[in-house]
């Protein structure tokens, strides 16, 4: 504890992140949760990953699409959990669940971040984002008839998870 709250006082990056996870937690919209949990892992990837940097998925296979670097959200992000996975040696899938693994997870999250970036929320029904390449991401994330949301609830704890990493790195070295 001592080491954490060192952390949050010395790095105003780390402070504004644990700010951003309460304020997710304490919001009762899961599409607001979905925003202020990506945002946490995008300012934290962007501020500790170095730019530029090709982003290697946990099977060895290059991040698809084009946009492949830490020049891009979503790769950048994948790289930072990526990162704690292998640190901690944690297993992928169980890690992700339900995601099948990461890069899928990561996936989804973002897909409801650009839902709700986007257009204040995810609506399965809206015609303008059924026509997004992010849609189906999306839409794996919805809870299958009960009101538990496996996605989020894992999506938060992943959260939490890489946060605490941080916390403790930062101020391991702040009361040594």
């Amino acid at each position: 504890l001592l080491a954490q709250h060192a952390a949050m006082h010395l790095d105003p990056l780390l402070r504004l992140c644990v700010d951003l996870y309460a304020e997710a937690l304490a919001d009762p919209s899961s599409d607001a949760r979905y925003l202020r949990l990506w945002s946490v892992l995008e300012t934290l990837s962007g501020a500790r990953l170095p730019a530029g940097h090709a982003v290697v998925r946990l099977d060895g296979t290059a991040w698809p699409g084009q946009y492949r670097t830490t020049d891009a959200a979503a790769p950048r992000v994948y790289a930072l959990i990526a990162d704690h996975l292998r640190l901690r040696s944690l297993d992928e899938a169980s890690f992700v669940a339900p995601a099948s693994d990461l890069y899928e997870a990561v996936r989804c999250w973002y897909a409801r971040r650009n839902a709700t970036g986007h257009y204040g929320r995810f609506d399965p029904t809206d015609a303008r984002q059924q026509a997004q390449v992010w849609f189906a991401s999306a839409q794996r994330t919805l809870p299958a008839g009960g009101t538990t949301e496996p996605w989020l609830m894992a999506f938060q704890r992943t959260v939490a998870r890489v946060l605490d990493r941080q916390l403790m790195a930062a101020g391991r070295a702040a009361i040594v």
